[in-house]
């Protein structure tokens, strides 16, 4: 979806998460099922972030390659870390974040909850179980032979540490946020308190707030990723005109 828009007019580095072999794919889309003992003992944030600046430092000393102008883009988790990189690395000028955690991953948990289908009482008794569920993981946060929502209390606890409104404080960087309303994988009130956050700052700042948008931004009725492709394309333009 990105190598197109920039097909001859920037260069384009996809960075696979630590321990995957090249577009492998888990036994259940979006959790951990089935994968190795060598893939979970890797699949935490500060591994990830160790990836990705190696992969930054591997691109920019290539022959031909500017250091002026460098987009760190992501979907969903590869959101988060897109932000952290850029709190890390000031060569990071631009970030993409599409369907990402806003404040953290632990606020969205607690959110979808509170928004889930019941009583007062039943929410409110979900929202109470992902705190204390987040709480068990964080007494434990090298555990792989532990799981909680498909993934494994080292992801998680890792996971829970980042927060994309504390790193984007941390950088210049100029950021394009793009998020749906209707998503259930992260919450729409974490992402504007994002927005909030960044205007608040006077970060510049380019927002997409999808009206019925998914976690792939698609209203209903739309094909899956065909409203991404397009916002992946202003990603590009606003990354090669700003």
């Amino acid at each position: 979806m990105l190598l197109g828009p920039l097909r001859g007019r920037a260069r384009l580095l996809v960075v696979e998460k630590p321990g995957v072999e090249f577009l492998a794919k888990s036994a259940t889309p979006g959790a951990s099922d089935g994968c190795g003992d060598a893939f979970l003992e890797e699949y935490a944030a500060d591994r990830w972030a160790e990836a990705l600046r190696a992969a930054l430092d591997a691109a920019l000393a290539m022959p031909g390659v500017s250091k002026e102008r460098v987009l760190v883009a992501g979907h969903s988790e590869g959101a988060v870390m897109a932000a952290h990189l850029a709190s890390m690395d000031a060569r990071v000028t631009h970030v993409g974040m599409i369907s990402g955690s806003g404040v953290s991953q632990i606020f969205d948990m607690a959110m979808l909850a509170a928004r889930s289908a019941g009583s007062p009482e039943d929410r409110a008794g979900r929202v109470e179980g992902v705190y204390e569920t987040f709480a068990r993981m964080l007494d434990e946060p090298d555990r792989i032979d532990r799981w909680a929502w498909g993934h494994t209390y080292k992801r998680w606890a890792s996971f829970s540490r980042v927060s994309p409104v504390v790193d984007l404080a941390a950088t210049q960087a100029r950021v394009f946020l793009a998020y749906g309303d209707a998503d259930q994988s992260v919450s729409v009130e974490g992402n504007d308190a994002l927005r909030a956050e960044l205007l608040a700052r006077g970060q510049a700042a380019r927002v997409e707030r999808i009206a019925g948008g998914d976690h792939s931004l698609a209203r209903p009725g739309e094909p899956p990723f065909q409203r991404m492709s397009s916002v992946l394309a202003q990603i590009v333009e606003w990354f090669l005109g700003t």
